[in-house]
């Protein structure tokens, strides 16, 4: 369960719109309070929606794939179509 900050001035409860930034700005007292240490934490853009950063490997995955079957390498093609769909080699050719 997630922890709900107050802000020290006026008690309102702060949501954290802006993953990344130190400071939180009350909506109520518009003070800027300092986020808690565990909070504070620069996440990289790729991490913060893991399933998009997935998206976007499996996607030029499959761009590379077809890439390859089209230059005449089957094999390497079979290869990337294996991982990307966790198939058998007969089910993959």
């Amino acid at each position: 369960m997630a922890n709900i900050l107050e802000c020290p001035q006026c008690g309102a409860p702060l949501e954290d719109i802006n993953p990344g930034v130190p400071t939180i700005k009350c909506k109520f007292c518009h003070s800027i309070v300092l986020k808690p240490a565990e909070l504070s934490k620069i996440v990289p853009t790729d991490m913060r929606d893991p399933s998009a950063a997935k998206i976007l490997q499996r996607s030029q995955d499959l761009k590379r794939m077809v890439e390859l079957a089209r230059s005449g390498k089957q094999i390497e093609a079979i290869r990337i179509y294996r991982e990307v769909f966790d198939t058998s080699l007969a089910e993959s050719k």
